[in-house]
């Protein structure tokens, strides 16, 4: 997982390199406020459900409760669904807020009614990674997330430079990729489940929505995920609206180099909560502790050589690719 998140930084790294070079401060300044927008509704309409099924669905998948494993992804797959639903309805319903709010902006508007729709996709890709990383099928997620995902979105770049198309088109693709790569997504799950066997407890058990636990853990999980998304895709639309969308273009280009700090905590954190939810279910406390300690070990060894590339080399690294 780790390597195949380095090669997707390095696909997605090259992406947003062309794009800026591509676009023009104007077009990419759209782009960047509507694209920061999406992440930002994303998160908040995925009501904390992307950390909560890789941990209930491991418990309940280890004590061989059937009927409340799949209960958790249904609730999950709808409540997202209908969220998704309402932020597309409320988008096209008052457009005149949000123009507003864009000081005018007619294009970030433009670019923004076409990835609004990317927003229940993207929730269900947190859902469905979360639920490969419990059945134990880390090959699913480094070919679907790492090598697929970045690819698709690094072609439909090269279309746009070779084509000379506008911002719109970047969207579409955008779009494109994440409804294919959801498709794919699905597919690869259900062969998943059939080869594990377990397609025939649902058939046979049915279904047991335990929707009281997933509320009570999901509720302090929503407050952490605003936290962090007003830390990030929040002060592109923040830094947008006080200072202008080119300062928030600037700002949202520096971005993915300093989130470089992130990828080792990410993918270790990943596979991290199944582990950790099947000790928590064998009440293996020893194994608990040891899974922490080890994890953050190599967090910090890994993580430590980015810091000092992203911090000590900011300006000549940043100046060189952009």
């Amino acid at each position: 997982l780790l390597g195949g998140r380095v090669i997707a930084v390095v696909l997605t790294a090259l992406t947003q390199v062309l794009i800026v070079r591509r676009l023009s401060t104007s077009d990419y300044a759209a782009w960047a406020y509507a694209f920061s927008a999406v992440l930002l509704l994303q998160i908040l309409s995925s009501f904390g459900f992307q950390e909560a099924v890789p941990r209930f669905v491991a418990i309940y998948h280890e004590r061989q409760d059937y009927p409340r494993m799949f209960g958790t992804m249904l609730l999950s797959v709808g409540l997202i669904a209908l969220s998704g639903t309402l932020v597309i309805a409320a988008f096209f319903c008052f457009p005149d807020k949000l123009l507003a709010l864009l000081h005018g902006q007619k294009e970030s508007l433009t670019v923004l009614a076409v990835l609004i729709f990317m927003v229940p996709f993207e929730g269900f890709d947190g859902i469905l990674m979360g639920i490969f990383a419990t059945l134990a099928s880390p090959r699913s997620i480094f070919y679907r997330r790492h090598v697929l995902a970045p690819s698709l979105r690094l072609a439909v770049v090269v279309l746009l430079i070779a084509g000379k198309a506008s911002v719109l088109f970047l969207a579409y693709g955008y779009l494109a990729s994440s409804v294919l790569g959801i498709l794919l997504y699905t597919w690869i799950l259900l062969r998943l489940l059939q080869h594990e066997g377990l397609l025939a407890h649902l058939r046979r058990d049915g279904i047991n929505v335990p929707y009281r636990e997933l509320l009570s853990f999901v509720a302090p999980m929503m407050t952490s995920d605003l936290l962090f998304v007003l830390s990030d895709s929040g002060l592109v639309l923040l830094i947008g609206y006080y200072y202008g969308l080119r300062d928030a273009a600037l700002f949202r280009m520096a971005l993915p180099l300093a989130a470089m700090n992130h990828i080792v905590n990410n993918m270790t954190g990943i596979l991290y909560m199944p582990a950790a939810a099947r000790m928590f279910a064998n009440n293996d406390r020893e194994g608990l502790e040891h899974l922490y300690w080890r994890t953050a070990t190599w967090v910090a060894v890994f993580t430590f050589p980015v810091f000092v590339g992203t911090f000590a080399f900011a300006r000549p690294l940043t100046i060189a690719l952009y």
